[in-house]
């Protein structure tokens, strides 16, 4: 028995046709059926069969090599065994997954020179492919093409593939110091970065689009469909927002941190020059009260000492503790006889005149290291209530004159 399967795809569908010796059935499934192949339960041979979503089967058991596929554009698939079966069904879109991107399938290496550009096969026999709106494209040949040298500065160079029976093209940039990217419509494959030491080649990750994770970081291969494309400058704008806003958030608080700073030593140094001023003037009324109150003793030229004991030149005046030097002093010793004795301690230019104001004697003599010279030839006040004596220091020599009336 002849048996034959053959796929063809059509707009949004495919038509099986299955041949038994000259018995042909013919069938049509839309894109919505999503059919599938499954190995049936025969012991003896593997075969295959289409089944579609709701569990309808298209054709009876056939081999692997029973099958022919055709594409879209017309290309013929013929299977050796069932795994290349299930690989060529992947040329026909309605055997392909709903969510599908464009992508790269396959492709070989990338080679260039001074002003060329050669994307090689994977292998002998195996083409070129890449996935474009729902479609496969294939190129059984190497991709060769020519670009213009660069001189000076740099280029980049693009190749991309289109939904078409070329495939594959070359985008190129114009030189500059600053490479500038070709535009181009299609689907990435390679970016090639062309100056004048060498060629970068870079490629996308293998078969398509996929999110690279390293250490920390991210990469998403350049295999990218327009909508990828867009999630990724979103989430590179959102991760620069974010590394924006911790930068702010930082300068933000070290300012804040500075400006605390500069506020708690300001007012420190303001703390310590008030300090300092304050001192300042404390010290300078403390030596204008000094002042006036040395000013204010000047003024007084007569003052009192009410004893009933003897005293000496360094005895302050009874109200106010004003000494004796350059005053009068009146000395009110009652009925009491008493001394008046002269002290080196006392001003070094001592001059002083009393006046008697008791009733009894009051007796000058010399102190420790002192000499009393008796000018008019004693040394006691001893006359009338009134009667005066003057005192004059020179050197450690004090000259005493008194008038008794």
């Amino acid at each position: 028995m002849a048996h034959q399967i053959t796929i063809k795809e059509i707009v949004n569908g495919v038509e099986i046709t299955e041949t038994i010796d000259s018995n042909i059935l013919i069938s049509v499934l839309s894109y919505n059926a999503k059919p599938f192949f499954r190995s049936t339960n025969e012991e003896d041979v593997e075969s295959f069969q289409i089944i579609d979503r709701i569990g309808e089967i298209y054709h009876l058991p056939a081999l692997a090599t029973e099958f022919t596929l055709i594409d879209i554009n017309g290309n013929y698939f013929i299977p050796a065994n069932g795994e290349e079966l299930i690989e060529y069904s992947y040329k026909i879109r309605i055997f392909r997954p709903e969510n599908e991107f464009d992508r790269v399938l396959n492709v070989g290496t990338v080679e260039a020179t001074a002003n060329t550009v050669k994307v090689n096969i994977p292998s002998v026999g195996l083409p070129n492919s890449v996935l474009i709106n729902g479609s496969v494209y294939e190129n059984y040949y190497p991709s060769l093409f020519n670009f213009v040298a660069v001189v000076e500065f740099q280029k980049i160079l693009i190749v991309y593939a289109k939904p078409d029976s070329t495939v594959f093209y070359l985008a190129q940039g114009v030189e500059a110091l600053s490479a500038v990217e070709p535009d181009y419509e299609g689907l990435f494959v390679a970016r090639l970065i062309v100056n004048v030491s060498g060629i970068v080649i870079e490629e996308g990750g293998n078969n398509g689009d996929v999110l690279v994770k390293n250490g920390n970081s991210q990469e998403w291969s350049p295999r990218l469909t327009e909508a990828e494309q867009e999630l990724v400058t979103i989430e590179t704008r959102l991760d620069n927002l974010d590394d924006n806003d911790n930068s702010l958030q930082e300068q933000i608080t070290a300012e804040t941190t500075a400006r605390q700073n500069a506020d708690i030593a300001e007012a420190n140094a303001r703390t310590f020059a008030d300090g300092v001023l304050d001192g300042k003037i404390t010290a300078e009324k403390n030596r204008n009260d000094s002042q006036d109150s040395a000013i204010a003793d000047l003024n007084v030229h007569n003052i009192t000492i009410t004893t009933s004991s003897s005293i000496t030149t360094n005895t302050l005046s009874t109200i106010n503790s004003f000494n004796q030097n350059g005053r009068n002093v009146i000395l009110s010793n009652g009925v009491n006889a008493i001394n008046l004795t002269c002290e080196i301690t006392s001003d070094s230019k001592f001059v002083a005149s009393y006046t008697k104001l008791g009733s009894a004697a009051i007796t000058f003599t010399a102190g420790s290291g002192a000499t009393l010279v008796q000018v008019d030839g004693t040394a006691i006040l001893n006359g009338a209530v009134g009667s005066t004596a003057c005192l004059t220091r020179s050197g450690n020599t004090f000259y005493l004159q008194i008038s008794n009336r």
